[in-house]
């Protein structure tokens, strides 16, 4: 059952409301001293929370604004840019961090809620805070996540970019301050994945100061400067500003920020998906999407017939039997960690490629002339899910340029010929992938809710036959400089080669 406790519910509803403290008044409604204990999400802890509904809202198209422990004094410059009609009018919620009370007494959740790589709190804010508010605000709120914004400072900055990411059906726009992208819960690990990821339609501003916490998990500076470089990098619009001498947290409740923040926020009606970055670009082409498909998937391929015997999965193993027909000899087993879940031949035919449901490495093994066992090594290690269910790779299939691709719980995962993993595509809804084939220009993936997915693609399947070379990428493309100018502002008057102190 949901707890909802009011202090003051008469005068919430009243037309009218003065900001604690301030003497302002405001022309909107703001409902203050809320608690909800969450059910589904976070159950059993209760998390204080106040909305505020602007004076022109109505109907069931309304915007949200999610606001994590921020104060009621921003109130007035959102009623100034929603009078101009800079931000649609809507409904503003401010969410505090929970505590769970229990029989040894009562524990902050600040960070099972807020540093928790993952969308569990999201959930809770979005399916359950957020209907109830809108409910007895008596408004309707719009299905269009290009009116809802998300905000946060430190920790819930990186909260808010978790709604941004994980519940972006909900969330295209949002504004980080100090985000600790730090080793706390996981925090360090999504700006990795925005370099690979599949873009998706996303607008964030983020802020730092020069005076930013450097804890045993991160530096805050570091963290919010790496973030708007990986956004940069993936073609995100992204606003970036650092406050001289700024502590954590600097100008996150200043009005000026805000006016010019929101402007740049809301300039666009609809936020896009930036194009393909260019390791992207070399695996599709710019009008695939994921499609429904209603065929079979071709039947998983188990063994492999070489001139020199036989490789063959059998309850989860990988065995090599030397030798062909009767001549055969006995099979051996070869050492793969875990469940062995597919194999495939390089394109080049001197690798046999492995896969292992409970191996985050993609193995090869080095082939002779006639396709007998040699050493095994690690080809490339895949990225792992936040709630990582499914520790290693499903299936796996390769291109003719011997590009690997592997379904994992992140999707289709796909690592180039020398062994970096550089592009990450999702399926629909981020349901893992339990397989993974290419045909015709075409690649398919069949997801684990039994769904089945098709796409176009730059890829041709390899036939296990012909030899083909690999495409020669390694860390960079020939046809681009990755240098870029870093801080140039503060070095431009510098001599070029100067040293200047670091830290």
């Amino acid at each position: 059952m949901k707890r909802l406790r009011s202090a003051f519910l008469l005068a919430a509803f009243s037309l009218f409301c003065v900001l604690p403290c301030t003497g302002v008044e405001l022309k909107g409604r703001l409902v203050d001293s809320l608690t909800w204990t969450g059910q589904r999400f976070e159950p059993g802890t209760e998390v204080p929370f106040r909305y505020y509904v602007s004076p022109g809202a109505a109907g069931d198209d309304n915007a949200v604004y999610v606001l994590y422990e921020t104060g009621v004094s921003l109130l007035p410059k959102l009623e100034e840019l929603l009078e101009e009609g800079v931000i649609p009018q809507g409904l503003v919620v401010m969410v505090q961090s929970g505590t769970l009370t229990g029989p040894g007494g009562m524990r902050a959740m600040r960070a099972e809620e807020f540093d928790q790589n993952g969308v569990e709190f999201t959930n809770l804010v979005i399916e359950e805070i957020l209907p109830y508010a809108a409910k007895e605000a008596g408004i309707g709120l719009s299905p269009d996540p290009d009116k809802h914004f998300v905000h946060g400072t430190s920790s819930g900055g990186a909260l808010a970019w978790y709604g941004l990411w994980y519940r972006n059906d909900f969330f295209h726009r949002g504004f980080l301050s100090s985000p600790t992208f730090s080793a706390m819960r996981g925090g360090e690990e999504p700006m990795v994945l925005v370099r690979k990821t599949e873009p998706r339609p996303i607008r964030v501003f983020i802020t730092c100061g020069t005076t930013e916490p450097d804890y045993y998990f991160g530096d805050s500076f570091v963290a919010a400067y790496n973030a708007a470089s990986a956004l940069k990098y993936a073609g995100y619009e992204v606003g970036f500003e650092i406050f001289a001498k700024g502590k954590h947290g600097s100008h996150h409740q200043d009005h000026d920020f805000w006016d010019r923040m929101m402007r740049w926020m809301f300039e666009t009606e609809h936020v896009a998906a930036p194009a393909l970055n260019l390791r992207l670009s070399k695996i599709l082409p710019e009008d695939s999407h994921w499609e429904p498909y209603d065929g079979t998937p071709p039947a998983r391929i188990t063994k492999l017939d070489q001139d020199g015997g036989r490789y063959r999965i059998r309850r989860g193993r990988l065995f090599f039997r030397p030798g062909r027909g009767l001549f055969g000899g006995r099979r051996i087993p070869l050492n793969v960690p875990g469940r062995v879940s597919a194999l495939a031949l390089s394109s080049d035919l001197w690798r046999l490629y492995v896969t292992s449901e409970d191996s985050r490495f993609i193995y090869a093994f080095s082939l002779d002339s006639l396709g007998r066992p040699g050493a095994r090594y690690i080809l490339a290690p895949i990225h792992e899910a936040h709630d990582i269910r499914t520790a290693g790779c499903n299936d796996l299939c390769v291109s003719t340029e011997d590009r690997v691709l592997v379904a994992t719980q992140l999707g289709v995962q796909t690592a180039n010929s020398f062994g970096l993993v550089d592009g990450i595509l999702p399926l629909p809804g981020d349901i893992p992938a339990e397989r993974v084939w290419l045909a015709d220009s075409l690649l398919y993936a069949k997801a684990a809710d039994g769904m089945v997915y098709v796409r176009k693609t730059l890829l041709a399947p390899h036939d296990g036959k012909t030899v083909c070379k690999a495409s020669g990428q390694r860390y960079g493309d020939l046809e681009l400089n990755y240098s870029r100018p870093h801080l140039e502002p503060l070095f431009e008057s510098r001599a070029e080669g100067e040293a200047i102190p670091g830290l």
